[in-house]
């Protein structure tokens, strides 16, 4: 039963982990001032020899496309992708459709788990779940603040079994708009979202577990008490 107990928690941690990854790629993906704040910072005008509408319309466009209910190739109104480069943008969206949809799909398991470890007055497990979800965010943060670029290379390689993340200039410039500055920021959004909800999730479950023994300690107090001056 106890050994049940601590798998339910390790899943409870796991869906945990899925809901805040799909809840911060959502929030990541639609936060489009990531982007614009950067433009100028990152002289993409200069760089990409396009004016500043042009570049936000063409940016727009990627992060419209990947929401999980488009479903056509992604056509840019001013680049024309290689076969490579629209393989890997493919690949990019079957990634993000999955987390998206898992993590939608891990919310209603994450409130039942939440409700009955809370009726079960298992706030530990709660809490429990909560550190897990931590655990590679938090590793994923501080390497990323470490070395960027190498985590950046890392995690193509581990998501990609092909080099065609590699874009080349000549013949796909729509990397121009693209630098790595900005995957940085979406980075570290990410991280800091499921940080976050993962930090929530653990203080609330210890901020429950501390006010039921604070509870119990006074209601065995109490019955001493009366026991005493029976």
């Amino acid at each position: 039963m106890m050994r049940f107990g601590k798998t339910l928690t390790a899943a409870f941690g796991i869906l945990l982990l899925l809901l805040l990854i799909g809840a911060g790629l959502a929030v990541t993906l639609s936060c489009r001032s990531l982007y614009t704040s950067g433009i100028d910072e990152w002289r993409l005008t200069d760089i990409s020899g396009l004016d500043r509408d042009t570049i936000i319309r063409n940016y727009d466009m990627m992060m419209d496309w990947t929401s999980p209910f488009h479903r056509e190739a992604l056509v840019l109104q001013d680049y024309t992708l290689s076969p490579s480069a629209a393989q890997h943008f493919a690949e990019c969206k079957v990634l993000f459709d999955f987390f998206l949809i898992a993590g939608a799909a891990a919310l209603p398991l994450c409130v039942l788990l939440t409700v009955r470890f809370a009726v079960a007055k298992r706030y530990g497990s709660i809490m429990a779940a909560g550190l897990i979800s931590l655990v590679i965010p938090v590793v994923f943060v501080l390497f990323a603040l470490i070395d960027f670029d190498t985590l950046f290379v890392i995690f193509h390689k581990a998501f990609f079994n092909n080099d065609m993340w590699i874009f080349d200039r000549a013949t796909d410039p729509v990397i121009d708009i693209l630098p790595e500055a900005y995957f940085m920021r979406c980075a570290f959004l990410l991280g800091g979202i499921i940080i976050g909800g993962g930090v929530l999730v653990s203080v609330l479950g210890a901020a429950c577990q501390i006010s039921r023994r604070a509870h119990c300690r006074l209601r065995s107090d109490s019955c001493r008490r009366h026991g005493s001056d029976g």
